[in-house]
């Protein structure tokens, strides 16, 4: 058996997902402004990024448990070549994606960056540009979205365009963020392993 990953084409099936979830989050955050029926027969919350427990959230969810799971085999491949993983082992998405409040968050990610920068320079250099890209995206939509968002609702409420506009960019920036990681891990291990073996039944294994 012969198991071949096209990290390509999975990273364009997320930009897909990613645009269609997209649009129907600006159409749910434009109907909540100017619609009186804020449900819609149940469409606008099932899309709305600005809330919890619907598609939007199921995607971003399935996007870092795939996450960790690719670390995780990166971390055994490493092991089994006897090569170094501690670095992949701790990473995971607790590391560079983890969601937390501005400040602790702030703060954790310079401490993260001293620790993995040497880690992160030793990788190749398409690899590293993505980690980079993917993590400033990333941080770019937490952090500076997630700030003006505030500031919006503190002075102005939820029910106005730009609002709307940042939350829809915050989630957007994340959702990004994390599908370029993704690419990149595939990319190391498409790259960097050789292709997965697998034994039959017979006990013979094949590429």
């Amino acid at each position: 058996m012969n198991i071949k990953l096209c990290p390509i084409k999975i990273f364009k099936l997320n930009l897909y997902l990613i645009l269609f979830l997209l649009l129907a989050g600006i159409l749910s955050g434009v109907s909540k402004i100017y619609l009186t029926d804020h449900y819609l027969y149940g469409l606008i919350p099932l899309f709305d990024l600005d809330h919890e427990r619907n598609i939007p959230t199921f995607y971003s969810t399935f996007a870092l448990i795939a996450a960790s799971i690719l670390l995780f085999f990166i971390t055994c491949a490493c092991k089994s070549l006897k090569l170094s993983y501690a670095y992949w082992l701790h990473l995971k998405v607790s590391g560079v994606f983890y969601r937390a409040w501005i400040i602790p968050y702030g703060i954790a990610l310079a401490v993260f960056v001293v620790i993995y920068v040497k880690f992160l320079f030793s990788l190749p250099k398409n690899i590293i540009f993505l980690f980079i890209f993917a993590g400033t995206i990333f941080v770019v939509g937490v952090i500076g979205f997630e700030i003006l968002g505030g500031l919006q609702k503190q002075l102005f409420g939820v029910n106005n365009i730009l609002y709307t506009f940042y939350y829809i960019c915050e989630e957007l920036f994340e959702m990004v963020g994390i599908a370029i990681f993704n690419y990149a891990l595939l990319l190391y291990i498409v790259d960097y392993f050789e292709p997965i073996m697998i034994e039959t039944k017979e006990g013979k294994k094949e590429k």
